[in-house]
C-alpha cells in the first residue's frame, strides 16, 4: 500500500508484531493472552481515528469501517469468557453488517455465479457442521450459527462486489473477508465439532490479518 505514511506504516508493524505476540501468548501465557489480544485492533482503530478526525469530508464508508473495527474489539474482549459466546457472537455479528453496509453502497454488478459459488459453500459448511454437533449445541446454537454464517457470506460478496467497482489494485477488502471466512469457519469446527490445537493459531492469524487488511485498505483507498 504505497500510501501508508510513514507513520502508518509504523503502526501497521506494530499491529503485525502485536498479533504475533498475542498468538504467541495463546499458548504460552493465558493471563497473559488476556491482555495482549485487543491490541492489533486497538492499534488500528486509534491510527483509523486520528487520520479520521482530521479528514474532511468523512464519508459514511470510513465510519461504518471504523465502527465494524470497534465492534471488533468488542468481541475479542467478550471471547475471553466461555460464558459470554453469544454476546461475542453478536458483536462480531455487528462487526459484519457494520461492512456489509459500507461495502453494499455500490450498484451490484457481480455476475451470479459469482455469489453462487460462495453461497454453495457456506451452506455446505453449516449442513455438515449441523450434522455433526452434539443434540443440545445444535439446537441452542442452530438459529445464530445460520444467522452468523448468511452474514459473513453476504460481507465476503458484497466486499468482492466493491473491489471490483471501486478499488483499484489488488482486491485486499475481498480478501480480508475471506480471511475473515476461515477464522469464523475454523472457530466453528474447533468450538462445536472436534477441537484441535492449532485451531487457535489458525483463527488468530486469519482474524488479524482480516482486520489489518480491512482497515489499513480503507485508510489507504481514501488517502486519509
Amino acid at each position: 500500500m504505497d500510501c501508508l505514511t510513514f507513520v502508518d506504516r509504523v503502526v501497521l508493524v506494530a499491529a503485525v508484531i502485536a498479533s504475533a505476540f498475542s498468538i504467541h501468548t495463546r499458548y504460552r501465557n493465558e493471563p497473559l493472552y488476556h491482555l495482549a489480544k485487543p491490541i492489533p485492533l486497538f492499534l488500528v482503530i486509534a491510527l483509523f481515528f486520528v487520520n479520521l478526525v482530521s479528514f474532511a469530508p468523512q464519508p459514511l464508508f470510513l465510519h461504518l469501517i471504523f465502527l465494524g473495527l470497534f465492534a471488533g474489539v468488542a468481541g475479542d474482549i467478550l471471547l475471553l469468557s466461555p460464558k459470554r459466546f453469544l454476546a461475542g457472537l453478536v458483536a462480531f455479528l455487528t462487526g459484519h453488517l457494520l461492512y456489509v453496509a459500507a461495502f453494499a453502497g455500490e450498484a451490484f454488478t457481480l455476475p451470479w455465479v459469482w455469489v453462487l459459488v460462495p453461497v454453495a459453500v457456506t451452506l455446505g459448511f453449516g449442513v455438515v457442521l449441523l450434522g455433526r454437533m452434539e443434540e443440545g449445541a445444535r439446537k441452542k446454537y442452530r438459529l445464530p450459527l445460520l444467522v452468523y454464517l448468511a452474514a459473513i457470506t453476504l460481507m465476503f460478496v458484497t466486499a468482492l462486489n466493491f473491489d471490483r467497482n471501486l478499488s483499484p489494485g489488488l482486491p485486499l477488502f475481498t480478501l480480508g473477508a475471506f480471511l475473515f471466512c476461515i477464522s469464523d469457519g475454523v472457530l466453528a469446527w474447533d468450538r462445536f465439532h472436534r477441537p484441535f490445537r492449532a485451531a487457535q493459531g489458525i483463527i488468530l492469524t486469519t482474524y488479524y490479518g482480516a482486520q489489518i487488511l480491512i482497515g489499513f485498505r480503507a485508510m489507504c483507498l481514501f488517502e486519509i
